[in-house]
């Protein structure tokens, strides 16, 4: 199953017969994939849990009173350093890292600023079952990776964006 939480809040449930382990690629792409898709927007704080957190835990994850600690951590405050795992996140792409201010109001918070030309690349640390946190901020729709229109990434309003991600993401 994918659950999709906006602000702590269930936004959609897709359910895929894609149940292989997402360990065909030995990363991830964050903001950019390795071809030439990328995000125009920003991303902080993107974390990995080695399991599905319930609705609760992502209620507290986003209200900030999480107990749980994350298999990986990119709080993006001005490095791309992994602060559950000691790893460092790999710049993709042609841009320069753009940093911005961060989600909150914490001193020093940082985000990562993309506009589709560069990525960071890291390393995949999923099991079976994990979850993926982190904060987004879309300028602007995305465009699929077919093309039959546009849709937000995760756009759960369009069952053809839910299904091509949960059929496709570890292809």
């Amino acid at each position: 199953h994918l659950r999709l939480y906006v602000d702590g809040e269930p936004d959609g449930r897709e359910t895929t017969p894609n149940t292989r382990v997402l360990d065909a690629n030995d990363s991830w792409g964050v903001g950019r994939q390795y071809q030439t898709r990328g995000i125009k927007g920003e991303i902080d704080d993107a974390r990995v849990y080695d399991v599905a957190l319930t609705d609760d835990e992502v209620q507290a994850l986003f209200r900030g009173t999480d107990t749980k600690t994350p298999v990986s951590r990119y709080s993006f405050d001005g490095d791309l350093k992994d602060e559950s795992a000691g790893l460092v996140g790999e710049h993709i792409g042609s841009g320069g890292l753009k940093y911005v201010a961060g989600a909150s109001d914490r001193s020093g918070d940082r985000a990562l600023s993309f506009n589709n030309d560069y990525g960071v690349k890291v390393k995949n640390t999923a099991s079976k079952n994990f979850t993926l946190s982190c904060w987004v901020r879309m300028e602007e729709p995305q465009p699929p990776p077919y093309a039959f229109g546009t849709f937000r990434l995760f756009d759960f309003g369009k069952p053809d964006a839910a299904e091509w991600f949960t059929d496709h993401v570890d292809d």
